[in-house]
């Protein structure tokens, strides 16, 4: 049945919430019109989980007017409760959607939900399958079967699991609101693009749906419309329909993402060399050579499997180094372990940064200060003071969002994490920095900041050299780019030949190129 286009699915009204000092959400009012697929978007921290709790009745809005309509049924927001979210046809799918990979796909339908039983009160099985095999059916799930434990599924099916696990008891999908925050970020992209394709035949057939993304691509070619949050204010509602991402980027983060490209004409052939790496042969790499000058950014592109990370970690001191030569400054330099690269000259903020880089029961200080804190001892005295002041110094200059230079590390987000790694490393001041992977999974806001973070540190006279999944990346920071392929580096891209086109082609291609890659740095 059609949906009228001035139809709101839902409508928020005046909607606060203060903690403490925080105002987390300052007077929100926005509407979603029916039928449609809605982005919530907005840098950590700007309001929209803390949206999305009180739509769900789990964290109780601030005393006043605020309230919250559903297809004209109007409830004040202070008075939400879960069970009354859901008898007004609210239904949630939360970052953690609580389920458990030792059930069955069935035990995991039926879990918030009365079991069938048998005459005896047991538990019936078989009416339990039955019922969700039902559920799967009508939800188009048909590849999975009820027996089947969560485990075994990928993550993209779990989670449209979870959709059907909360829109099972709606009469149909004509009706109601679907809420789901950020259902696509532990997805490969192959999986995120067909649950917004199962989300988009929802939404067809007259369901409300509100997602909270990081996925710029996600609002820009998956949704009808967008509200945009920062610093707990409602910013804009409006379509999608010719926005393009700076746009958005700007509405998200409240000015143009910085334009730190690099100039397309290689660096002057009078910047020294830094880095230089001549056939380097490991157990995974082949008579890889290159060199990065001062001033310079290099990235390196390639698939999964191509080597990027083990060829960073290597020149970190990461081992397997069978042949070859590495010098940094015109001087042999000594990778045989981490501390030895680093008193080479090397800098490295590695791809997993909560496993490799972070100390997440210590300080932001601490986190900031670790590369360098002898600087802050006089004799076997540690300068406390100091070292305070230095971490707040850093703190204001890199744009990182901590109560203090004392909150732990772990309660900051993503973004604001990776910022304290790189100005780790920046404060150390290092010859080479080396950056793996160094936005990945953080919000735009963040990005942009370390953009500049490392635009700036090139513009210094640091070496840089870079590794990303992410072509964008690589295009918008790189001077010159080095495609990696089943362990060797088959071709160089330069200026105007550095292209997401360009890179994804050679980056895929079936095996390397036999065109032998000469030793020096300029291909």
């Amino acid at each position: 049945m059609p949906v009228p286009d001035d139809a709101f699915g839902l409508e928020v009204h005046s909607i606060s919430k203060t903690y403490g000092a925080t105002r987390a959400l300052r007077d929100v009012s926005f509407n979603v019109h029916r039928g449609s697929l809605h982005a919530l978007v907005g840098e950590n921290g700007s309001g929209k989980s803390t949206l999305v709790k009180i739509l769900a009745g789990v964290v109780k809005s601030d005393e006043g007017p605020g309230s919250i309509v559903v297809e004209g049924v109007d409830t004040p927001a202070n008075g939400l409760t879960p069970d009354l979210a859901r008898s007004r046809n609210l239904h949630f799918v939360h970052q953690d959607p609580g389920m458990f990979s030792d059930m069955t796909v069935a035990d995991n339908l039926f879990l918030s939900s009365v079991f069938p039983t048998t005459r005896l009160g047991h538990i019936s099985r078989r009416r339990q399958n039955r019922a969700a095999a039902d559920v799967l059916e009508r939800f188009n799930l048909t590849t999975m079967r009820p027996t089947d434990l969560l485990g075994g599924l990928s993550s993209g099916r779990r989670t449209m699991l979870a959709i059907a696990r909360a829109l099972k008891d709606q009469a149909d999908l004509e009706h109601g609101v679907l809420v789901l925050d950020e259902p696509t970020a532990a997805l490969p992209e192959r999986e995120a693009r067909l649950l917004l394709s199962h989300l988009r035949t929802f939404a067809e057939q007259g369901q409300t749906i509100l997602y909270v993304t990081h996925r710029l691509d996600e609002v820009l070619n998956g949704a009808d419309s967008f509200t945009a949050f920062r610093d707990g204010k409602h910013v804009t509602t409006a379509t999608t329909r010719g926005l393009s991402k700076s746009e958005l980027i700007t509405h998200i983060i409240g000015r143009a993402l910085t334009d730190i490209s690099r100039d397309r004409a290689p660096i002057a052939g009078a910047a020294p060399r830094v880095l230089e790496v001549e056939e380097l042969h490991t157990d995974r790499h082949y008579g890889i050579s290159f060199s990065v000058r001062s001033g310079e950014v290099v990235g390196i592109a390639g698939i999964l499997g191509s080597g990027r990370t083990s060829l960073l970690r290597t020149l970190f001191g990461g081992g397997g180094v069978l042949s070859g030569r590495v010098r940094v400054g015109g001087r042999p330099a000594d990778i045989a372990t981490p501390a030895a690269a680093m008193s080479s000259g090397f800098g490295y903020v590695p791809e997993d940064r909560g496993g490799d880089a972070v100390f997440p029961d210590m300080t932001v200080r601490f986190n900031l200060t670790a590369a360098t804190l002898k600087d802050f001892f006089r004799g076997l005295s540690l300068r406390r003071s100091e070292e305070v002041s230095e971490s707040v110094r850093i703190i204001d200059a890199f744009r990182i969002k901590t109560q203090s230079s004392e909150q732990a590390i772990s309660s900051l987000s993503g973004g604001n994490q990776q910022k304290v790694i790189i100005g780790r490393w920046l404060r150390s001041a290092p010859k080479v920095l080396i950056l793996d992977e160094p936005t990945q999974g953080v919000d735009v806001g963040a990005r942009a900041d370390i953009y500049e973070l490392v635009g700036g540190a090139a513009t210094k006279g640091m070496a840089i050299l870079v590794a990303s999944s992410d072509f964008e990346e690589l295009e918008l920071l790189c001077d010159r780019v080095l495609i990696l392929r089943q362990g060797q580096l088959v071709k160089t891209l330069v200026g105007d030949q550095i292209s997401v086109p360009r890179m994804t082609e050679l980056a895929h291609a079936s095996r390397p190129s036999s065109v032998v890659t000469p030793t020096t740095t300029e291909v």
